[in-house]
């Protein structure tokens, strides 16, 4: 998470989605449609959703779960 932006993570995967990237402590680009929305998250995803919640249970504890 990055100290700097707000604690929230956000999902997208299109040039509109880059501003809510950029404000999130946490941004996943899911299957993007485009280059510059992939490179301005800070993970990027090209898989299924079973791949989406596995890098989501990487940013949380045990005492979330």
């Amino acid at each position: 998470w990055s100290a700097c932006r707000k604690p929230m993570i956000s999902v997208g995967d299109a040039g509109n989605d880059i501003p809510m990237f950029r404000i999130s402590g946490l941004s996943i680009a899911f299957k993007p449609k485009d280059k510059k929305t992939a490179e301005t998250a800070d993970v990027m995803i090209s898989g299924d959703f079973y791949d989406l919640f596995r890098e989501l249970e990487k940013h949380f504890d045990d005492s979330i779960k």
